[in-house]
């Protein structure tokens, strides 16, 4: 899953009013770029959290619901106060060594999933020049964000208030707009 901001070398160039001169595609004016240290203050109440619960949505993508839970109508799992998304490459790692990888089979990723839940977040930090995710928990377990093909991170962060952090190009950018999963939150704002 991704938030629609990767670029997809799938999808065709816009055309131009003249040949070989590109268009420059304008964020969306209800994203906006964040710094560091603004990602360091909206992921400080995860700090404490236990991850809830975890899955594995379509391919290698998994989901850590983090916080309290809540059901929603017509979603096959519940949502954390925190979701956080990561699709296609990830690893988790324990203190020496890799514990698994996004590539490895779905039985051996549910069991390593299962044995996170339940253990409490004590740091989200980001790392790269295009900056990847990583969130440890109290077990001494780390789980990282770790593209490895030719494309942007993929991952995001839902906010309690339904917007969604991700990285692209380098920066750091809050969406603002509704996404599907944005509907799980109250409107008046209250988590």
């Amino acid at each position: 899953m991704n938030i629609g901001l990767e670029n997809d070398a799938r999808k065709k160039r816009p055309r131009t009013s003249q040949p070989g001169r590109s268009v420059k595609k304008k964020m969306d004016k209800k994203n906006t770029r964040i710094t560091i240290q603004e990602f360091v203050n909206v992921t400080r109440p995860m700090i404490g959290l236990p991850l809830n619960h975890a899955w594995r949505g379509h391919h290698s993508a998994i989901f850590l619901e983090i916080g309290t839970l809540k059901k929603e109508k017509n979603r096959n799992h519940p949502c954390g106060k925190f979701s956080v998304m990561l699709d296609c490459s990830w690893r988790i790692e324990s203190k020496k060594s890799i514990a698994i990888g996004s590539s490895a089979s779905y039985d051996r990723i549910e069991r390593q999933l299962d044995k996170l839940v339940g253990h409490s977040v004590t740091d989200v930090a980001l790392f790269t020049a295009l900056p990847e995710i990583v969130i440890s928990f109290d077990s001494d377990v780390k789980v990282l964000s770790f593209e490895t093909s030719d494309k942007q991170p993929s991952w995001s962060l839902c906010l309690p208030d339904g917007q969604w952090i991700c990285s692209h190009s380098g920066k750091l950018i809050k969406e603002i707009t509704e996404h599907p999963l944005a509907s799980r939150r109250p409107k008046d704002g209250r988590a």
